[in-house]
């Protein structure tokens, strides 16, 4: 059974000077950066990290794809083009990276995460966040020493705990998600929940008529209620208007600076299961930290 992917993405600079978040949506691969340090430097890490990954994705087929792989790529890519800035060497950026793949008679969503942008699975009318935060707060309230709602008003809670392009050995998350008919997959920088409760947003998306208007009307609600922050928006429904035209610019979906990417509508897949693709992939892949006290970067 074919099902056609909907994909569509708006990032804005909300009431920051300049827009340091950057997205890709190149179905069947999507992608949410958020450049950390409050600087020039930020932006580029992001879209340092999101090219990176267009180009990783050129060519590549979403079956075998390694999403893990794909965003260790982008790492070394912001590491790399911190070294050639001179005073650069905190370069560093949020990554959440999903590609929707064939399992079988379903699809899936498998997703590369570090940092506190999140992905959000909405279905059958619930939300439920895919990823965990890397920040400070979130290991504050896992261990019970603080409630959600103080998280919110922690000093700390921009510190980050995780991020592309950090000096010490990272490890990255992978998550991945069965899909149904009708399932809608978000990805979001934190300046969507800073104002947004997850009840907001699945409000938002179930009320809207496309993934295009999803993002669209997120984005706006959150300038709308402040919008302290850049906030950047993907949405990734299961089945939708298969008709519609086709109408993408590339650019507008790598670089943060372009408000908005256009809807895309991608042809249903191709079936290219083999008996490697099927295996089960682990649940993480870590690369061993060393000991050393924990570090947090407050941007």
């Amino acid at each position: 059974m074919a099902e056609p992917v909907v994909a569509a993405g708006r990032t804005d600079k909300g009431a920051r000077p300049d827009n340091q978040d950057a997205i890709l949506v190149n179905s069947p691969f999507f992608a949410v950066a958020d450049g950390v340090g409050g600087s020039a430097d930020g932006a580029v890490a992001a879209e340092t990290a999101v090219s990176a990954l267009a180009d990783f994705i050129r060519d590549a087929d979403p079956q075998t794809l390694d999403v893990v792989e794909a965003a260790m790529n982008a790492h070394r890519a912001v590491q790399a083009r911190a070294g050639q800035a001179r005073g650069s060497d905190r370069m560093a950026t949020t990554l959440t990276f999903g590609s929707v793949f064939r399992d079988g008679d379903a699809l899936a969503v498998e997703i590369a995460h570090v940092g506190d942008s999140r992905a959000y699975l909405v279905s059958d009318g619930l939300i439920v966040q895919l990823t965990r935060d890397h920040s400070f707060v979130a290991d504050l309230v896992e261990r019970g020493e603080i409630t959600p709602e103080e998280a919110t008003r922690h000093p700390l809670r921009s510190a980050i705990t995780r991020c592309l392009g950090q000096l010490e050995p990272l490890r990255v998350d992978r998550v991945r998600q069965h899909l149904r008919h009708g399932d809608l997959v978000l990805l979001a920088s934190d300046g969507l929940n800073k104002h947004l409760s997850d009840d907001d947003i699945l409000e938002f998306v179930t009320s809207s008529e496309s993934p295009q208007d999803a993002a669209e009307n997120l984005v706006e609600e959150t300038n709308r209620r402040g919008g302290s922050d850049n906030v950047s928006v993907v949405c990734v429904k299961i089945d939708g208007d298969g008709d519609a035209e086709t109408n993408f610019d590339q650019s507008a979906a790598v670089r943060g600076k372009y408000d908005t990417a256009e809807l895309l509508i991608v042809p249903p897949f191709e079936s290219t299961e083999t008996e490697s693709s099927a295996a089960e992939i682990p649940a993480a892949a870590v690369i061993p930290q060393p000991r050393r006290r924990r570090r947090w970067w407050p941007w």
